[in-house]
């Protein structure tokens, strides 16, 4: 509960806040206020004499005496701020034991949440003090009313699955009551589930498809349980390889994102509605969308339905459960304009369930047809802290797939990207900017029109803008000097680049599919499942020292699809999978390695499964 640093855990503490500053992160410190202001404290005197109390006497919180709690605000709570260029703490965790009942030590009012009240008085402090800045805190619930002050802390939880399960359904119902910013502490279990590594991945999943992402121990990540390698997994480079680099995907995936979650933030400030939402928000007369707990919407044009039970009940926790296969629903509304495509597959839905089989790295859900979706991609070998406080420079519109791209139909879309400081309060004077990018398609053809109103302190006078293409083939795309169009393989589209490009002016584009490819499109529906299940099942067989040769050729064309699309590969491609998943089922009957590990082999049928399609013969019975 102090509000004075220790001098023996921080003895260099200005060099160390200093350079926190200079890598661009704010700090916050975690306070227990209702342990008021002890004699120990550095402030202790001039809180003292502010009160006319005792001196040699600590101090008991009362926060429903106002000259307390301004005193403990003003005083006490200051004295750690950043302020007068000194680097101190740019936010406040209020670790306050919410509760609902009404007395708790002096602070007797009934019907009053004192979490609340400490909530108010701790997140208005720039405002009565002149500041021109925007405040933060951490804290716990404080009842209906409590959504307009802190980033939610669910506190001490049950780090379990059943724990998880729970989340998802919890996050996104909150939005009923206008408390629109959950976060959660993101942990893997202890004691007997510290070595569960797949649930230390999910957890993480879901939080990074939550409102907030912060990892926090518990308390669970030290102690005796050091002795018997049972303490909590805290920091994701404490997992083996194959569990970090999955954690370390969700978290990227998130940082990408960034675009289109601040900007849901903005519109949840000006519209209340947030940026994860119960699936009956998307239309409240479909009685069927009001029990579906374990999936929700994510900003506009997402459902996100994380999976929250582990892949085997019987398997044993540790290193064997990278390989881990989980079969997982999403149900997409039914839309009477446009559907819905899964995110990680490419196929299209509406108004049914989308069932398929996942791996360690997936997050199931579902893309509205032809969204555009803002994001901001990382460069080679560009620092990843603190890059959610930089403004953006680099923009990537990834146009989500719509059934109208392989049909010759039409469609349009569009989407907004607002930025700002971040910081100060200028944004309610209107100190932004708005990019716009919108399209329309008909006959093979994008016609791409973006541009930016607005400004801010420290907007950018130009920005790199990028066109992305998931699941389609090459693009003519129509590009000036130094433009860069590459067909990428993670997506299985193109990629068109254009540097320093000054969006006040206005930016035009237009991107046509490539006419030879014209007969074979729709072979390019689900190609993007095919191709992530192929990945799983060659990197389970590289794992294994599975030796490279004809057995396998077929299975690595699928995953290098990319890099040898061309009218006749593509023409070739539900055959080219069909012959893929025999050559794999010939491994799985003669090699003895496979043989012989039986989790391995039954993920790989998994993905086989998955896949199948139902002209291909059944899987070996042994292996299903």
């Amino acid at each position: 509960g102090a509000f004075t640093w220790n001098e023996h855990s921080f003895p260099r503490l200005q060099k160390l806040l200093g350079w926190l500053k200079e890598q661009g992160l704010p700090v916050g410190a975690n306070t227990h206020d209702h342990d008021g202001i002890r004699t120990s404290e550095k402030t202790y005197k001039e809180v003292c004499e502010a009160l006319g109390c005792d001196s040699g006497k600590d101090i008991p919180f009362d926060l429903y005496n106002k000259t307390f709690a301004l005193a403990q605000e003003d005083i006490a709570m200051r004295a750690l701020d950043s302020k007068d260029g000194k680097q101190g703490i740019d936010f406040s965790w209020i670790d306050y034991q919410q509760g609902e009942v009404d007395t708790f030590q002096q602070t007797t009012i009934p019907h009053i949440n004192p979490t609340i009240v400490l909530n108010m008085l701790r997140s208005n402090d720039p405002v009565r003090h002149h500041e021109n800045r925007r405040s933060m805190i951490l804290s716990r619930w404080g009842g209906l009313g409590n959504h307009r002050y802190p980033v939610g802390f669910s506190g001490d939880q049950n780090h379990d699955w059943k724990g998880l399960a729970y989340l998802p359904y919890f996050t996104s119902t909150a939005a009923n009551v206008g408390f629109n910013y959950w976060s959660h502490d993101t942990v893997g279990g202890g004691s007997d589930l510290s070595n569960d590594y797949e649930l230390s991945v999910r957890w993480t999943q879901v939080s990074a498809w939550s409102p907030v992402l912060r990892f926090h121990d518990k308390g669970e990540g030290t102690g005796t349980c050091a002795t018997t390698n049972s303490c909590a997994r805290i920091v994701p480079w404490d997992l083996p390889n194959a569990f970090f680099k999955a954690v370390r995907s969700a978290a990227q995936d998130r940082d990408e994102l960034m675009p289109y979650i601040y900007t849901a933030a903005w519109s949840s400030a000006s519209t209340g509605h947030a940026l994860c939402r119960p699936m009956y928000y998307e239309n409240p007369m479909d009685s069927s969308l009001y029990d579906l707990n374990a999936q929700y919407l994510f900003g506009p044009d997402m459902i996100i339905s994380p999976i929250t039970s582990p892949s085997s009940d019987t398997a044993a926790a540790g290193f064997q459960q990278a390989l881990g296969a989980s079969e997982w629903s999403v149900v997409a509304p039914g839309a009477a304009e446009r559907g819905w495509v899964d995110r990680l597959n490419g196929d299209f839905f509406n108004g049914m369930q989308a069932t398929s089989t996942y791996g360690i790295h997936d997050v199931p859900g579902l893309v509205r047809e032809g969204a555009v979706i803002p994001m901001r991609p990382r460069a080679r070998g560009e620092s990843s802290l603190a890059r959610a406080a930089k403004p953006f420079m680099v923009l990537e519109f990834r146009i989500a797939p719509a059934q109208a791209f392989y049909t010759g139909g039409s469609i349009s879309g569009k989407a907004e990207v607002v930025d700002d400081d971040g910081v100060t309060l200028d944004y309610l004077k209107g100190s932004q900017s708005r990019t716009v990018c919108e399209y329309t398609f008909e006959g093979g053809k994008f016609n791409f029109k973006i541009s930016q109103t607005g400004d801010f302190e420290g907007k950018p006078s130009s920005a790199t803008i990028k066109l992305s293409f998931p699941q389609l083939p090459p693009m003519s795309i129509q590009v000036p000097a130094g433009a860069i169009v590459d067909y990428n393989r993670e997506l299985v589209g193109s990629i068109a680049t254009f540097p320093s490009i000054s969006l006040s002016e206005g930016f035009s584009v237009e991107a046509t599919i490539d006419p030879a490819f014209d007969q074979v499109l729709p072979n390019f529906v689900g190609l993007a499942g095919r191709v992530r299940r192929a990945r799983y099942i060659k990197d389970a067989l590289d794992d294994l020292n599975t030796p490279y040769g004809d057995d396998r050729a077929n299975l690595t064309s699928v995953v290098l699809a990319a890099t040898e699309m061309s009218p006749a590969f593509a023409a070739a491609l539900p055959d080219l999978w069909a012959s893929a998943v025999k050559q794999v089922q010939a491994l799985l009957e003669n090699n003895k390695d496979l043989r012989k590990d039986t989790r391995r082999a039954k993920f790989i049928v998994a993905m086989l499964r998955a896949g199948v399609e139902h002209e291909v013969e059944p899987l070996t019975e042994a292996f299903v």
